[in-house]
């Protein structure tokens, strides 16, 4: 009887350690099954994610990179025309100050002889006086030329009318004529009042009788060149 009853306490123990492995067994299964379909499902949607990132950095780099090189486009325009401002303000600074020299040597001074040693010629082109040397301002040579007419016609007592060119030459050894179109850098004219209070001219008839020569000026045009 005692023997009987231990048996059935061995078998009952028997059928429960028997039970728990296959129990832990069908655990373990389910649990891999469960992992085996759960895991690429998260490494596709991780996968996903890391592209749509990928595709807005690329984008953000590209407007980023077309927003700078407008930038420096801009910034390198900007700094041309202003070099080229500076320039162009050179160049008509220099004009301005070498032909207020010419019309000041221009006004007390008689026109120079023809090449050929006659009379000046009414309307030929020679080099302003006090041009000598090449006027030269700020690196910039300018030489300026003039051409008188007179007897004038506007009234008596103007005697010469002067027009002066002021033109950019390459170095201080200047050029044989003068220019024209856009070498021209300012174009100014003036009257020149050689009589006196008699209005008589006395002098200022010559190179060699310029006594009387500017008794008065005036300006009357002054056109900076294109």
């Amino acid at each position: 009887m005692v023997e009987t009853r231990a048996r059935v306490r061995q078998q009952r123990r028997g059928d429960t350690g028997s039970r728990v492995p296959g129990e832990a067994a069908r655990r373990t299964r389910h649990g891999v099954g469960r992992r085996s379909m759960v895991g690429p499902a998260n490494v596709m949607q991780e996968n996903e994610e890391s592209g749509a990132v990928l595709i807005m950095s690329l984008a953000f780099l590209l407007v980023v990179a077309t927003i700078v090189a407008s930038l420096a486009s801009w910034t390198t325009n900007n700094l041309n025309n202003t070099l080229q401002f500076q320039q162009t303000g050179s160049r008509f600074y220099a004009a301005e100050g070498a032909t207020q020299v010419a019309i000041r040597a221009s006004r007390y001074t008689y026109p120079p002889n023809n090449s050929d040693g006659t009379a000046y010629t009414s309307g030929t082109p020679y080099p302003c006086p006090g041009e000598s040397p090449i006027a030269n301002v700020n690196g910039v040579y300018v030489q300026v030329w003039c051409e008188t007419v007179f007897p004038h016609s506007i009234t008596a007592t103007i005697s010469r009318e002067v027009t002066l060119t002021a033109c950019q030459v390459p170095s201080s050894s200047g050029v044989g004529s003068a220019c024209s179109g856009s070498a021209v850098l300012l174009t100014a004219d003036i009257y020149i009042d050689d009589y006196g209070s008699n209005n008589l001219n006395t002098g200022c008839t010559s190179t060699a009788n310029e006594s009387t020569c500017g008794n008065s000026m005036s300006i009357v045009s002054w056109v900076p060149g294109t």
